[in-house]
């Protein structure tokens, strides 16, 4: 949301179009600070690989390295991939927001 600038309005109607279960744009917003400390770890591990690394190449041209068939496949790979992880976190996340501290866990 933060680095495309995808409006929170729009990221709650992906959520709804996807769960089934329309939710506050502000519950949504909340889903950064909920984010950002589930991945804190990992950044701070990157974050010092990064900085131990001698060389460090950061480059996002795949277009002109792969066929067009062949950037065709990674795309709907990856856009599969982050599908399934993104509808497995919002199940949790639903499922955590319905819990009332009573259930016992799973």
């Amino acid at each position: 949301m933060v680095m495309h600038h995808v409006p929170v309005e729009r990221c709650a109607d992906i959520l709804e179009s996807m769960s089934g279960i329309r939710r506050s744009d502000g519950w949504v917003h909340a889903l950064l600070g909920h984010a950002a400390r589930a991945v804190a770890a990992a950044n701070t591990t990157i974050r010092a690989l990064i900085i131990l690394a001698g060389v460090i190449c950061g480059d996002e041209t795949a277009d002109l390295l792969l066929g067009r068939d062949d950037d065709l496949r990674w795309r709907a790979e990856t856009a599969a991939r982050t599908e399934r992880r993104l509808r497995a976190v919002v199940h949790d996340l639903v499922r955590q927001s319905l819990l009332d501290g009573h259930e016992t866990p799973p």
